[in-house]
């Protein structure tokens, strides 16, 4: 490293810490979040400078007493001169204070919201750290976009984002809504006694007035917060006519609320799961009064991870969009604050130590034993140097990087990374995910006839679109140039019914290994069909792609289809070897030690040779060695387990695993047995004639008479 590359780390460094140290003054405004507006009151604050957020200037009062320029010019102006001044002054004072935290929610949470000082000693105000800062501002601009706030928040340890969610659900019951209950559910039956503790803490430090718009008359003997009836697990804000209801998810008829308008479900990926209740039907039963087409309508549903379950699985959708229109699957935003955003994560340096820190890390960017290129990579991410010398000093108290990892993500891959035993990296799934696209096609494929027993059923073959058709295609088969051995068609074979493991035909296109490349997915076809159907969906989609090489898992298809649909054997094969003949069969492995005496048709997985064909998956996945089009493979991928008591592979509970079974069997063929892609020479109409003239040539023989 030179002494540019070092300023120029250093100079981002630099950078980064002043992001992460930046302060705001919740009381002037100066530097806080959002869109404000410079502007001044003469006799608040000594005249000092505000600023304000520009939603405040839709107030006619707001504009008026900062045209007026003070308290007591407005006074003069606009109320009865026989009044008394520090009467009005108050009013004026309060109207003003109101309507601060009405559009200003960093200053009503410095102001009246208290949290408990976790350095001991009394409650303090609540001021944002840059985490709940950046939660928030998610929130606020949903708001703003008079948006339903949809959020799912994946937290990294403990920094304040529950504190966060449920002061915002008090704030918009205090400013915005009257009526407008709330729904809080927790893993465990403490979080509602934590809950209503701050509820009640936010509520006692707010002075009566402040729920009350100008003019409108209160009781000064009010109670500020109330039970409801019998019941423990509802209460209500008093003056606001807002009902908060808690639960547990360990108890889920005390989830259900009819008119909830906002629900905050923390800590879902702990929700247990029971012979009455799964953790998707408390969460259901939770948010279903919600109509999320209202503004200031608010679901957060915010957890620590916890493996693969239905949380991951709302997670991972906000990525994913829909096949044909592009719109994502999911209604919510996601939130992950990773450990290097968290401000108290940091070892303090002098400017040498910062200097020496640099260059060793530089130095050691490619050190795999000691971690030096994760140290790298973290640097690379956007951690600090201080943030990452406090991750080095803290993993020497930790078993593994893994476990520091686990317990201090970086990102939300790392986060869900670490559960279970799970086949593929997760990363590499994310750089798969770079190359999945919307499909040119979706329909199915036919031909003249719909029963398999009918040869006609190979003619025509044409494509059909079909909105949510089972047929994805992503790019047509190229009929430009002849090639051989450039398709191939792998299927693994599901079942009939729609409970039963889906049948998967997948197309390779193996062209760019001619060139140094690799080949690619470029079709799929993915549903439940009778046995017959799909031997028929099979030939056609095989004959589609140029007449390609057809391999077919035929564990299935020689036993029983999932053990409940009866013996498929006198169906699949026979009807699949009368329509078409380019299929591969266990006679043409190049991997068996041994010959079979007869052909038996398809691909065979079982103990002996699955290890051998997920550890290739693996190995080509590490390499970038293929090109991935669906991201719902990738997804079956991430729910793929090596089970360990079992010595066994396969989905997880209640995942399915046709698409990884029907890739890992075609990219073992593609890389073991099958020959490698090349163009067919087409020759000209001459050289054509020549080789006939040849041929007649070579065929007469001299004749030789007697001299």
């Amino acid at each position: 490293m030179n002494t540019d590359e070092l300023e120029i780390i250093l100079a981002e460094n630099q950078k980064r810490l002043d992001v992460l140290q930046r302060k705001y003054n919740p009381v002037t405004g100066q530097d806080a979040p959002g869109m404000r507006f410079e502007t001044f009151i003469a006799d608040f604050l000594g005249g000092e400078k505000l600023f304000l957020p520009v939603e405040m200037l839709m107030e006619p009062f707001i504009v008026a007493l900062l045209n007026c320029g003070s308290f007591q010019q407005y006074i003069h102006r606009f109320l009865p001169k026989d009044g008394d001044y520090n009467t009005q002054r108050e009013a004026v004072l309060r109207n003003f204070i109101r309507l601060r935290c009405k559009y200003d929610f960093y200053f009503f949470a410095y102001a009246y919201a208290r949290i408990k000082n976790k350095d001991g000693g009394p409650d303090i105000p609540f001021y944002l750290r840059p985490a709940q800062v950046k939660l928030v501002k998610v929130f606020e601009r949903l708001r703003k976009k008079d948006l339903a706030i949809l959020v799912i928040l994946l937290k990294c340890r403990q920094w304040g984002g529950s504190t966060a969610t449920d002061i915002y659900m008090g704030w918009i019951q205090l400013f915005w809504k009257t009526n407008w209950n709330s729904n809080i559910v927790g893993h465990m039956s403490t979080s509602a006694a934590n809950v209503f503790a701050m509820y009640e803490k936010l509520i006692d430090n707010i002075p009566i007035w402040l729920f009350y718009d100008l003019g409108e008359e209160y009781p000064t003997d009010i109670k500020k917060f109330a039970g409801v009836g019998t019941t423990q697990n509802i209460k209500e804000m008093v003056p606001r006519h807002c009902k908060i209801q808690t639960g547990s998810a360990r108890n889920p008829e005390s989830t259900r609320s009819a008119d909830a308008a906002m629900v905050h479900l923390t800590e879902e990926a702990f929700f247990p799961s029971t012979t009455q209740w799964t953790p998707q039907q408390v969460v259901n039963a939770a948010i279903s009064s919600v109509n999320v087409e209202t503004p200031l309508t608010f679901i957060v549903r915010e957890s620590t991870p916890n493996g693969k379950n239905e949380f991951y699985d709302e997670w991972q959708k906000t990525k994913q969009q829909d096949d044909e229109t592009g719109e994502p699957l999911s209604a919510y935003t996601a939130v992950f604050v990773a450990w290097f955003e968290i401000e108290k994560y940091l070892s303090p340096m002098t400017e040498e130590e910062r200097a020496n820190f640099a260059i060793e890390l530089y130095r050691r960017r490619n050190d795999t034993k000691n971690h030096g290129d994760y140290f790298w990579w973290l640097w690379k991410k956007g951690a600090t140097l201080e943030g990452i010398k406090w991750y080095k000093n803290k993993l020497k108290s930790m078993s593994s990087l893994e476990n520091m990892q686990q317990e201090y993500p970086s990102d939300d891959i790392e986060a869900f990374r670490f559960g279970g035993n799970i086949v593929f990296d997760a990363y590499q799934l994310e750089e798969l995910v770079k190359d999945c696209a919307i499909p040119e096609f979706i329909g199915d494929i036919e031909g003249d006839s719909v029963l398999p027993e009918n040869k006609t059923c190979m003619n025509n073959i044409r494509l059909v679109a079909k909105a949510g058709g089972p047929l994805s295609i992503w790019e047509y088969p190229d009929t430009s140039e002849k090639v051989n051995n450039r398709y191939l068609v792998a299927v693994d074979i599901g079942g009939a019914r729609q409970t039963s493991d889906y049948h998967d035909i997948v197309v390779i296109d193996r062209y760019d290994l001619m060139f140094g490349g690799v080949p690619a997915i470029v079709a799929e076809w993915h549903g439940h069909a009778p046995a017959d159907q799909l031997a028929m969906r099979c030939a056609q989609i095989a004959a589609f792609y140029n007449n390609a090489f057809l391999a077919v898992e035929n564990n299935t298809a020689y036993s029983k289809m999932n053990k409940t649909e009866g013996e498929i054997s006198e169906l699949f094969f026979p009807i699949l070897v009368e329509l078409y003949t380019n299929l591969y069969s266990g006679n043409q492995s190049k991997t068996l030690k041994r010959r079979q005496k007869e052909t038996k048709w398809g691909f065979h997985t079982g103990r002996n040779n699955k290890p051998a064909i997920i550890q290739n998956y693996q190995h080509i996945l590490r390499e970038h060695g293929y090109i991935e089009r669906e991201v719902e493979a990738t997804i079956e991928m991430s729910y793929y387990i090596f089970y360990p008591e079992k010595g066994e592979y396969g989905g997880a509970p209640g995942y399915h695993d046709d698409r990884v079974m029907a890739r890992a069997i075609g990219l073992w063929i593609s890389t073991f047995d099958m020959d490698a892609p090349s163009i067919v020479t087409q020759k000209s109409p001459e050289q054509l004639r020549q080789e006939e003239v040849s041929k007649l040539s070579s065929s007469t023989s001299p004749v030789i008479g007697n001299l």
